[in-house]
């Protein structure tokens, strides 16, 4: 891709003020903080979030797209997840980072209740139109597992 645009770079200053609580202004897990956008990615946003508690909450969080993120603080923070039924935890020290997949159930927590991770959503390789139509497939497994040719293609397809 060849994007030309006059400004390459979007500044965005980090304003203490501007955030809302999650997940709701009675039940503060976290602060969340915008951060910049780019017009050319549409599904690429970053976020900072304030881990602002100590209580192991519900898997409360979950992205559909893929979601990379870093403890940019001073604090460790616990990230649990699910995963075929299975909870698990790992403490994510100051500067480690992970990848987590697309719809997985996740939650994050700090002891010091001042845990700051940087959070990036990222598109997924399959356009919305593609997606939309793998989701009324009934046998969607049959996409993944099938290495099959169905088709008869000219030679060396």
């Amino acid at each position: 891709f060849n994007f030309h645009t006059q400004r390459e770079v979007v500044d965005k200053f980090f304003i203490k003020k501007d955030f809302h609580y999650f997940p709701s202004n009675s039940l503060r897990c976290y602060k969340i903080y915008k951060s910049a956008r780019s017009i050319n990615f549409s599904n690429l946003k970053g976020f900072i979030l304030n881990v602002i508690s100590d209580k192991k909450p519900d898997l409360n969080l979950e992205f559909s797209l893929n979601l990379y993120l870093i403890n940019f603080g001073l604090n460790s923070v616990n990230y649990d997840w699910e995963y075929n039924n299975v909870r698990y935890n790992k403490v994510l020290k100051p500067g480690d980072s992970l990848f987590i997949e697309p719809y997985v159930k996740f939650c994050l927590y700090s002891n010091s209740k001042n845990g700051l991770i940087y959070l990036v959503t990222s598109e997924i390789s399959l356009g919305f139109e593609t997606q939309k139509e793998i989701s009324s497939i009934r046998d969607f497994n049959r996409i993944i597992n099938d290495k099959d040719q169905w088709f008869s293609g000219s030679k060396n397809e």
